[in-house]
């Protein structure tokens, strides 16, 4: 499957995630959820839905949605992943 290709399929059969089936924006995404799912300190994790949280990161009212929620033992983790190339951007920033 080429990267580009990654947003057109329905990822299937997770076994730590909340639900048993994910769309992913892009291939940084799919690869983390395949991390979360062999990494053994989490326990769960899911890929929150559109409006789940209500996080503000503006004095413009842009929200901030997470890629992922992960849960161990001792904390529950909001993640945002980015591709190499988006890292040094201003926004990431």
């Amino acid at each position: 499957m080429k990267p580009a290709d990654v947003s057109k399929y329905i990822f299937t059969d997770f076994k730590k995630a909340c639900h048993r089936q994910y769309k992913f924006a892009n291939r940084t995404e799919q690869t983390f959820a395949f991390i979360l799912e062999n990494e053994p300190d989490v326990l769960k994790w899911m890929r929150p839905s559109l409006y789940q949280f209500r996080i503000y990161w503006s004095t413009k009212g842009q929200t901030y949605q997470p890629d992922f929620v992960a849960e161990t033992d001792e904390f529950i983790y909001m993640i945002e992943t980015k591709a190499a190339d988006d890292i040094k951007t201003e926004e990431v920033q």
